[in-house]
């Protein structure tokens, strides 16, 4: 017998049996964060889909070893990027409002007022002036406002008296096919000043000195803040520890997370409400030992 091959027979079998236990069990269990990062390299990118994004939420929750360490950067990845999806959403919503604010000195406003009531009293009046207000369906729905029209005709006119550089402030919410009907040069009256009109909707700043963010937040629109990295990263903080935190509502929580990670329609909506309720929640006391517990502020 030639011991030297039963001796390769043992020793290879024991040292590839070594290696896959050191791969398997010694290396993950030294280099959790090493092993972590290296099967994140090799996977592709995060899912959209919320079962698939409830599974790495669930194995985060399920595991204690490399792979809970695997999950939660991976379920920090997400959460950062879908962070700074809302964030990209919110600025375009913001600039939108910005576009649709429309403002005019209120004296001008107040003669193009008094030259609609003067058309709205005497049908002859933009022929005899060879002159065209506006549409005759803009015009139709003005005649039933002329009572509200006299009104803000003498309440615009004692504001002028006092303050001549007072502005009126509005919104232009009005569908592209309505612009595309009624703005027309030809037309005296302006598709803003139409606008602006509708006094429920308008609001009148004194001294002029208002500005589009001021007038926005009047009527309680915000402008969008951009968060830093490590302000995204304390909120995930929180949210995760909060999902992790052993209640009843953990699989609710999961699943809430999972969908606000998502591509789903209602991601955005989803997620900012879980957010806004760990925001009331992170100073629950038994969570605050909780998270002391984990040495984690």
């Amino acid at each position: 017998m030639d011991w030297i091959q039963v001796g390769i027979a043992i020793f290879i079998p024991l040292v590839v049996s070594f290696f896959a236990w050191a791969l398997t069990y010694i290396i993950p269990y030294i280099y959790p964060d090493f092993v972590s990062k290296a099967v994140i390299k090799l996977k592709e990118d995060n899912p959209k889909d919320p079962i698939e994004i409830g599974i790495i939420i669930n194995q985060f929750s399920k595991y204690d070893d490399w792979k809970r360490l695997t999950a939660y950067k991976r379920i920090e990845q997400m959460f950062i990027q879908k962070v700074k999806e809302i964030e990209i959403s919110k600025e375009l919503e913001w600039d939108k409002l910005k576009k649709n604010v429309i403002r005019m000195p209120l004296i001008n406003l107040l003669d193009k007022l008094n030259l609609v009531l003067l058309v709205l009293k005497d049908d002859e009046y933009e022929e005899k002036n060879n002159i065209k207000l506006t549409s005759d369906d803009i015009k139709d729905h003005f005649k039933t406002k002329i009572s509200v029209f006299e009104e803000n005709q003498a309440k615009y006119s004692e504001i002028t008296k006092k303050s001549p550089n007072a502005v009126i402030w509005g919104e232009l919410y009005i569908s592209p096919e309505y612009i595309k009907n009624y703005k027309r040069k030809d037309f005296v009256l302006k598709i803003e000043e139409v606008a602006l009109f509708d006094s429920k909707y308008t609001t009148i700043d004194g001294d002029g000195s208002m500005s589009i963010e001021d007038f926005l937040k009047f009527k309680n629109h915000y402008k969008p803040e951009k968060q830093s990295l490590n302000e995204i990263l304390t909120t995930f903080n929180d949210v995760i520890l909060y999902i992790d935190y052993p209640h009843s509502k953990r699989e609710e929580l999961t699943y809430r997370l999972a969908l606000g990670l998502s591509d789903h329609e209602k991601s955005f909506e989803t997620l900012n409400k879980l957010l806004g309720e760990v925001k009331g929640r992170i100073w629950n006391k038994d969570y605050e030992e909780y998270k002391k517990r984990l040495n984690v502020w």
